[in-house]
């Protein structure tokens, strides 16, 4: 699907399975990119001179997040994913790796280099730390929960409770820094 791009980083199923986000460096910068499950030409999303990475759908689809260092430092930014208008900041403290939550009314995200789960609703406001973990790009949210990679284990967090439960021991060779990491949309 993208033998013609260099590199392609931690792609993305769009939520109605047709299409797949992702980032990319062709020619040394890293933009979002998005190209149909089927095949064909990739279709870039962002042209900014600094990285945007960490591309994730919104839950309706008509939106791909990224992260992007634009304007100094890392922030979560969306843009719609038909590129028919400009990239959006949603972020202003900071924010690396993102997900919306099943109804799509909250965005939950990480910062880079700043420990913590943070949400906010998806239209934008003010930003809330829920939780002192820091989950990098290893984690998910299904249903009330988010899943993540806890260093030795993989745990979920009642979004409702606040409960934490151990769900099972990790593999020691998965780094917690890896992407890659999801959960099935039933949750088992």
């Amino acid at each position: 699907l993208t033998s013609n791009l260099y590199r392609p980083l931690r792609p993305r199923w769009s939520p109605d399975g047709r299409r797949i986000a992702f980032a990319a460096r062709p020619g040394g910068n890293v933009d979002i990119y998005v190209v149909d499950a089927a095949g064909g030409p990739a279709r870039r999303l962002t042209t900014h001179p600094d990285e945007d990475a960490s591309a994730q759908w919104s839950r309706d689809g008509k939106w791909v997040y990224f992260a992007s260092k634009r304007t100094g430092r890392r922030e979560l930014w969306k843009i719609p994913a038909d590129s028919s208008g400009p990239e959006v900041q949603i972020t202003k403290e900071g924010g690396w790796y993102s997900r919306e939550s099943p109804d799509g009314q909250v965005l939950y995200f990480v910062k880079f280099e700043i420990p913590g789960i943070w949400r906010m609703p998806a239209a934008g406001g003010e930003e809330t730390k829920i939780r002192d973990e820091y989950p990098w790009s290893s984690w998910d949210i299904v249903g009330n929960r988010i899943y993540y990679h806890d260093g030795p284990r993989i745990r979920s967090l009642d979004l409702a409770t606040g409960k934490i439960t151990d769900i099972t021991a990790a593999d020691p060779r998965m780094a917690p820094r890896t992407g890659g990491f999801s959960v099935t949309p039933d949750g088992k």
